[in-house]
């Protein structure tokens, strides 16, 4: 093990805090608002390596040129066609992520995602096949085990096989996302880069993984609950009301920009989180799930928060396009 240890050393996290991948929420749009608030680096969307090795539009999905912390996850259950797929991609990321955590029952049944957790066979020669495959770093998204904990175990085969580092969402792939997270794994025998998640919905919860050994913590749903938590694990103390409005109406700018109509439904699923706990939030969530164009949307916004649209439209066409950000 020493001499695998000794390679881990030359990869390190990009930071103490990440945003974690999740299907249908961490696209491109999201990604630039958790940077904004502080984020270290983030993944892609989970991509499927049949779709990478089979060109089906998957372009859409990789990171864009003006991210440089964005690795890129792949999720498949053949060892060959997520080396494949790896190979094809490498260039457009820092490193290359394999999922093997998600619980979802698609991907499961199609033994991916978390399945490989109950094949350790096969998880390791998926990883053994991608290392052989790729020049740049490569990790493994992984959970506690299939229905036991056996992440020890799973720790070792990854790095045995030349993982450069973990991430490790402290559940079993049967506990889906209820039940607590462990917090008390014992990272100290692993010299090699290890992110924690699970239940990161406070700058304490963070501080507890850090306290336990990991490397960098990766924060999902409480990302989705409140954006700037980034900022407040950081050390953030408190977030204007005008801050939260102006990251969600940029949010809104962004979706219309990338995605046209789409974007208004997709912003449904983010509305809870930019006005929780806020006065009269109830009420302007029901109205926000009424709206029907993406005009009356950022209308509604702004009143809510007490911003100027006219003034915010030319703020947009100043700072958000400078840098050309929807550049893929």
């Amino acid at each position: 093990m020493s001499s695998v240890h000794t390679a881990m050393n030359s990869f390190g996290f990009p930071g103490i805090v990440g945003l974690a991948p999740m299907a249908g929420i961490t696209d491109f749009c999201f990604r630039k608002i958790c940077f904004d608030w502080g984020a270290d680096f983030a993944y892609t969307e989970m991509i499927s390596a049949e779709s990478i090795v089979r060109n089906i539009a998957v372009e859409h999905l990789l990171p864009s040129k003006v991210e440089s912390n964005v690795a890129i996850q792949i999720f498949g259950s053949d060892p060959c066609k997520i080396a494949d797929a790896a190979a094809l991609v490498e260039s457009k990321g820092p490193w290359i992520n394999i999922n093997a955590a998600c619980p979802v029952r698609k991907v499961v049944s199609k033994g991916a995602g978390g399945a490989l957790l109950r094949d350790l066979k096969k998880l390791r020669q998926v990883v053994r096949c991608t290392k052989s495959a790729v020049k740049k770093p490569l990790t493994v998204k992984v959970r506690l085990g299939w229905d036991r904990d056996e992440v020890d175990r799973i720790i070792q085969i990854c790095l045995e096989e030349g993982a450069d580092g973990l991430e490790i969402h402290t559940r079993t792939v049967k506990q889906l996302y209820g039940g607590r997270a462990k917090r008390n794994l014992d990272l100290s025998k692993w010299k090699a880069p290890i992110a924690l998640s699970g239940d990161v919905f406070t700058a304490q919860d963070f501080h507890t993984y850090v306290m336990r050994g990991a490397s960098a913590v990766l924060v999902a749903r409480g990302a989705l609950r409140k954006p700037w938590i980034f900022r407040e694990i950081k050390g953030f103390q408190s977030t204007e009301l005008s801050q939260i409005g102006r990251a969600f109406l940029i949010h809104i700018f962004l979706k219309r920009a990338v995605k046209g109509d789409r974007s208004l439904y997709e912003m449904r699923q983010f509305v809870r989180g930019y006005t929780n706990g806020m006065r009269n939030a109830r009420e302007f969530r029901e109205r926000f799930m009424k709206i029907k164009d993406c005009d009356s949307m950022i209308e509604a916004v702004a009143e809510f928060y007490g911003l100027s649209v006219n003034q915010f439209n030319h703020m947009v066409k100043a700072e958000l396009f400078k840098d050309r950000a929807l550049e893929k």
